[in-house]
């Protein structure tokens, strides 16, 4: 896990808040994506492991999993608005960067769920 205090102390920043986006403390912004992280993680298959249709749990669900997520988690919101805008209008972006096409890929699971209403 990531902690704003390693981040500031290998930058050489000690007594600035370390914001992301001029928006989210840097640990804000950390912890709203580890518990996104973790909440996914939760939901997946286990080997020899029957997972019940409920609490977003399995494949089908993971659409609404993601709407979910970015209404608990306001950064992981942006941060997906973000990747979708860039994707749109600087598609050069994402050459070579598949970590940042997950972030497009939740951008249109999350518009298919809104879009079936």
């Amino acid at each position: 896990m990531l902690h704003s205090s390693d981040i500031q102390r290998q930058s050489g920043i000690t007594n600035k808040p370390l914001l992301i986006g001029k928006k989210y403390p840097f640990q804000d912004a950390v912890d709203q994506i580890n518990a996104v992280d973790k909440a996914i993680e939760k939901r997946k298959k286990k080997d020899g492991v029957v997972l019940e249709d409920k609490d977003f749990n399995g494949l089908l669900n993971f659409p609404a999993l993601i709407v979910k997520l970015m209404l608990e988690h306001e950064y992981f919101f942006d941060l997906i608005k973000f990747y979708t805008i860039m994707s749109e209008n600087q598609p050069k972006f994402f050459e070579d960067k598949q970590a940042k096409m997950g972030f497009a890929g939740m951008a249109s699971l999350a518009s298919s769920v809104v879009a079936s209403g």
